[in-house]
């Protein structure tokens, strides 16, 4: 009896394996559930070895058909729906026969948007199709960049465009790649174009000047007997692309950052390539000139001079809307900073400008101090390693106990010493509008931290004070620290209602004052 029960549950295992063996040769399916087989009843006893068999085993049973068919690729899978064959049929033919996506619900709209090749025409896509999802998978295909989505108003169509549009022109190389190829490619996106930052633009690649052997010899020179010709002998073309001509081609742009230079040169440099020309600065000032809804403009490390920065000047005080104006890194001296400080005199448009890294000497220093007496809507201005020095740092003193306006001052690596001990201070005591000044990087003294620890006695607006590399001490620098957490504290306390700092602060600050010069 017990060899017969054995017999069977050998049987019953091998049954099982060929099965599985025949399950392995077949593709995967999801449809297919766990299934266990209807146990034989002719005895409590054989159920129960069954089941400590199984068991023991280890094997996980799975419903199979029971007649296995010749062609392995034939599955249990579930027919598609009508339906759904359809949407995608409309998704695989949308580049020869797009579908209307009005006519389709919401739930089908979705099944072929989900389902679209992401290489398809641009033109179409474009003009088509408004879904994000859809875009920021092109997004993912094109560059893996990460993107912080909130910068470009939570659109990855937008983000898309306008990574493209900055990709046609640091490729574009003039006297080399058809404009008109370029126009026809930014014409497609331009309207979703907001911001453009060109890294580099390349200059025309270099011609040879022809001898008159050469002139009757029409064949082209091999990399060989380019190498053997001197130097002298090369032309370089140095105008870069005329950015002009694409004003009607974007016309929602509202900020361009551009770079006259080359990235990546490595031991191919040549000062050549770093060349903002006379026709460069022109074809930029008619650029902003007839793009009237440009509100920022940023030319990073071009080399502008006081020269260029007069004729870029033409366009900058006629401008309606441009209110951020950034020039850093550049060789601006006193003569380019004259003529900016005529520009934002009187100019009520503008909010920030940024002059970082120029040449700005004392005279330039003088100049935009003085325009900042009349100017009321300018909110931050950066100076940031030029050489204003005493004399600069005094206009400034004056010109901030009448300003109103200023919020952030950036005055770090400019060659101040003692001298400007009673500037600075008479800054911090009369203006009550900064809340961010950076001193940082200059050569004061002790004397001049004890002179800033009395100016902030009454100061209750700036909260944020740098005075790193100042040689000010260590135990003044603690007690300005005191004082900016103090107003920062309170200042969070006396926000009233309209936004405001409450006038109680400042008088409270003053009554102290007054206090400490009686005793």
């Amino acid at each position: 009896m017990d060899s017969g029960k054995a017999k069977d549950s050998n049987e019953q295992m091998s049954e099982m394996n060929v099965k599985m063996e025949l399950i392995d040769l077949l593709p995967s399916d999801d449809y297919l559930q766990p299934f266990r087989p209807t146990k034989d009843t002719d005895s409590d006893d054989s159920e129960e070895e069954e089941e400590e068999e199984v068991g023991d085993g280890k094997v996980e049973l799975i419903h199979i058909r029971r007649t296995i068919a010749e062609d392995l690729r034939w599955t249990l899978r579930t027919v598609p729906r009508l339906d759904e064959l359809i949407l995608l049929h409309f998704a695989k033919t949308y580049a020869d026969d797009p579908v209307d996506f009005d006519r389709l619900r919401p739930a089908q709209r979705t099944v072929v948007l989900r389902h679209l090749a992401v290489d398809l025409p641009l033109p179409l896509a474009a003009e088509r199709i408004a879904d994000e999802d859809y875009w920021k998978r092109r997004c993912a295909v094109v560059s893996t960049d990460p993107v912080e989505i909130a910068e470009f108003g939570g659109s990855w169509k937008r983000v898309f465009f306008e990574r493209y549009a900055q990709k046609l022109m640091e490729n574009f190389v003039p006297r080399l790649t058809d404009p008109q190829a370029l126009f026809d490619q930014l014409k497609i996106g331009g309207q979703f174009v907001v911001r453009l930052d060109i890294g580099q633009l390349l200059p025309p690649v270099r011609r040879i000047r022809k001898t008159a052997k050469q002139q009757t010899d029409e064949t082209k020179l091999t990399e060989e007997e380019l190498d053997d010709i001197p130097d002298a002998e090369y032309l370089f073309a140095k105008d870069h692309a005329r950015i002009h001509q694409m004003v009607e081609l974007l016309p929602g742009l509202e900020e361009l950052r551009i770079t006259y230079g080359v990235e990546h040169c490595g031991m191919n440099f040549d000062w050549n390539l770093f060349r903002f020309t006379i026709s460069d600065c022109a074809w930029l000032t008619e650029f902003v000139a007839q793009c009237k809804t440009l509100k920022a403009l940023t030319v990073h490390r071009s080399r502008v001079d006081d020269m260029r920065m007069l004729i870029l000047a033409r366009a900058l005080t006629a401008h309606p809307v441009l209110c951020e104006l950034r020039l850093p890194h550049n060789v601006l001296r006193d003569d380019g900073a004259r003529t900016i400080a005529r520009y934002v005199d009187g100019n009520d448009v503008i909010r920030v400008l940024d002059l970082q890294n120029n040449e700005i000497g004392s005279e330039g220093g003088l100049a935009l101090g003085y325009c900042l007496r009349n100017n009321v809507s300018l909110r931050s201005m950066n100076l940031r390693l030029n050489l204003i020095k005493d004399d600069g740092m005094r206009a400034f003193s004056k010109a901030l106990a009448v300003n109103q306006s200023l919020v952030e001052l950036n005055l770090s690596c400019n060659g101040m010493t003692r001298s400007s001990t009673k500037s600075i201070g008479d800054l911090l005591e009369n203006n009550w509008t900064l809340r961010s000044v950076d001193l940082s990087g200059n050569n004061l003294s002790p004397e001049c931290g004890q002179e800033l620890v009395r100016a902030m006695e009454r100061n209750c607006t700036l909260v944020d004070l740098d005075l790193r590399l100042t040689n000010c001490g260590t135990q003044n620098l603690y007690c300005i620290s005191l004082y900016l957490a103090d107003n920062k504290a309170k200042e969070v306390k006396c926000h009233d209602r309209n936004g405001k700092t409450s006038e109680h602060l400042r008088t409270s600050r003053l009554l102290r004052y007054c206090i400490q010069i009686d005793n």
